[in-house]
Protein backbone atom coordinates (compact mmCIF):
# COMPACT_ATOMS: atom_id res chain seq x y z
CA UNK A 1 0.00 0.00 0.00
CA UNK A 2 1.07 3.57 -1.24
CA UNK A 3 1.07 6.06 1.54
CA UNK A 4 -1.47 7.87 -0.12
CA UNK A 5 -3.79 4.65 0.12
CA UNK A 6 -2.97 4.19 3.79
CA UNK A 7 -4.10 7.64 4.63
CA UNK A 8 -7.24 7.08 2.24
CA UNK A 9 -8.50 4.44 4.58
CA UNK A 10 -7.63 5.70 8.05
CA UNK A 11 -9.98 8.98 6.58
CA UNK A 12 -12.72 6.35 6.00
CA UNK A 13 -12.73 4.65 8.81
CA UNK A 14 -15.11 4.83 11.46
CA UNK A 15 -14.82 6.43 14.55
CA UNK A 16 -14.27 4.06 17.60
CA UNK A 17 -15.06 6.36 20.14
CA UNK A 18 -17.89 4.04 21.62
CA UNK A 19 -19.95 6.85 21.90
CA UNK A 20 -23.55 7.41 19.74
CA UNK A 21 -23.93 10.81 18.41
CA UNK A 22 -27.16 12.14 20.19
CA UNK A 23 -30.19 12.17 19.14
CA UNK A 24 -32.64 14.86 18.81
CA UNK A 25 -36.46 14.69 19.26
CA UNK A 26 -38.53 17.26 20.47
CA UNK A 27 -37.64 19.68 23.08
CA UNK A 28 -34.30 17.69 23.89
CA UNK A 29 -31.10 16.07 22.63
CA UNK A 30 -31.74 12.11 23.42
CA UNK A 31 -28.65 10.44 24.99
CA UNK A 32 -27.75 6.57 24.70
CA UNK A 33 -26.46 4.86 27.50
CA UNK A 34 -22.86 5.21 25.88
CA UNK A 35 -23.66 9.01 26.37
CA UNK A 36 -24.26 9.19 29.51
CA UNK A 37 -21.44 6.78 30.96
CA UNK A 38 -19.50 9.34 28.74
CA UNK A 39 -20.68 12.55 30.23
CA UNK A 40 -21.35 11.35 34.19
CA UNK A 41 -18.52 9.18 34.28
CA UNK A 42 -20.33 6.31 36.19
CA UNK A 43 -20.40 2.80 34.40
CA UNK A 44 -23.48 1.48 33.14
CA UNK A 45 -24.36 -1.03 36.16
CA UNK A 46 -23.78 2.24 38.22
CA UNK A 47 -26.59 4.17 36.64
CA UNK A 48 -28.61 1.25 36.38
CA UNK A 49 -27.97 0.57 39.95
CA UNK A 50 -29.05 3.91 40.79
CA UNK A 51 -32.70 3.62 38.72
CA UNK A 52 -33.05 0.56 41.46
CA UNK A 53 -34.70 1.23 44.28
CA UNK A 54 -33.88 -2.28 45.70
CA UNK A 55 -30.23 -0.86 45.10
CA UNK A 56 -28.12 0.37 48.12
CA UNK A 57 -27.08 3.05 44.99
CA UNK A 58 -30.43 3.83 44.16
CA UNK A 59 -31.15 7.59 43.94
CA UNK A 60 -34.85 9.00 43.56
CA UNK A 61 -33.17 11.97 41.51
CA UNK A 62 -31.21 10.08 39.04
CA UNK A 63 -33.31 11.04 35.48
CA UNK A 64 -35.22 8.47 34.45
CA UNK A 65 -34.92 6.46 31.22
CA UNK A 66 -37.30 7.03 28.22
CA UNK A 67 -38.42 3.98 25.95
CA UNK A 68 -37.28 4.33 22.49
CA UNK A 69 -38.16 1.14 21.18
CA UNK A 70 -38.56 -2.19 22.29
CA UNK A 71 -35.42 -3.11 23.41
CA UNK A 72 -33.65 0.72 23.72
CA UNK A 73 -33.58 3.56 26.22
CA UNK A 74 -32.30 7.02 26.01
CA UNK A 75 -31.88 10.10 28.91
CA UNK A 76 -32.59 13.46 28.13
CA UNK A 77 -29.79 15.61 27.75
CA UNK A 78 -31.39 18.48 30.17
CA UNK A 79 -32.46 16.25 32.60
CA UNK A 80 -28.70 14.71 32.95
CA UNK A 81 -27.52 18.33 33.07
CA UNK A 82 -29.93 19.04 35.74
CA UNK A 83 -29.04 16.09 37.75
CA UNK A 84 -24.95 17.13 36.98
CA UNK A 85 -25.56 20.74 38.35
CA UNK A 86 -27.51 18.96 41.63
CA UNK A 87 -24.16 16.77 42.25
CA UNK A 88 -22.48 19.84 41.48
CA UNK A 89 -24.16 22.12 44.15
CA UNK A 90 -24.42 19.31 46.61
CA UNK A 91 -20.48 19.69 47.32
CA UNK A 92 -20.92 23.25 48.66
Amino acid sequence: MTDHTIEKHRLAAPALSGATKPQTVGPGTMLRVRDVVAKIGLSRSTIYNKLDPKSKAYDPLFPKPVKLSTRSVGWLQSEVDEWLARQANLRR
